[in-house]
């Protein structure tokens, strides 16, 4: 009998995978959500996203800051939105979108230094392009602050401050 392993079909035994009680989230009565954050093969994170905050977590355990405390950030995500998540990673830095808040970057700046900002997105992405030829736009300049204007009432107020794809 073997407790604790896993049993091989061609012979042997190895210890099964389990996992290390690290620490409590942040609310134990909340949900909250991990991410996985690879910065390197040898600086690996996991991130505890949970009711408006992120705290880190790492092999060694829980990053704590110089006052002892579970280094964390603020964020802008409720509990019930934190499975719709989805994110991507690109060395050290993490975007997060979500269907109500515009796209966020994580971003590791040292060990314990995380911070949280707008996603800036240039050039796109972009709505369908508009194939009604009767509906034409056009632009006071190519660069700088550019007013749109269109032959149809095809705006509106949320669209202040969005790019436009215009051929």
């Amino acid at each position: 009998a073997c407790k604790n392993f896993i049993v091989r079909a061609h012979g042997g035994v190895e210890n099964r995978a389990g996992t290390h009680f690290i620490a409590e989230a942040k609310y134990h009565n909340k949900k909250c959500r991990l991410i996985p954050f690879e910065f390197s093969a040898t600086q690996t994170y996991v991130l505890e996203f949970g009711l408006l905050y992120i705290r880190f977590y790492t092999q060694s355990g829980q990053i704590i800051d110089d006052q002892g405390k579970p280094v964390e950030i603020e964020s802008p995500y409720m509990e019930e939105e934190l499975p719709l998540l989805k994110y991507v990673q690109s060395a050290d830095l993490l975007t997060i979108c979500h269907p109500n808040h515009h796209p966020k970057n994580l971003g590791r700046y040292s060990h314990t230094d995380w911070r949280i900002s707008e996603f800036n997105n240039i050039n796109g992405p972009f709505n369908e392009t508009n194939i009604d030829e009767d509906i034409t736009v056009s632009v006071s300049a190519q660069t700088g602050g550019v007013t749109i204007k269109a032959s149809s009432n095809i705006f509106n107020q949320d669209h202040v401050g969005s790019s436009f794809y215009i051929e």
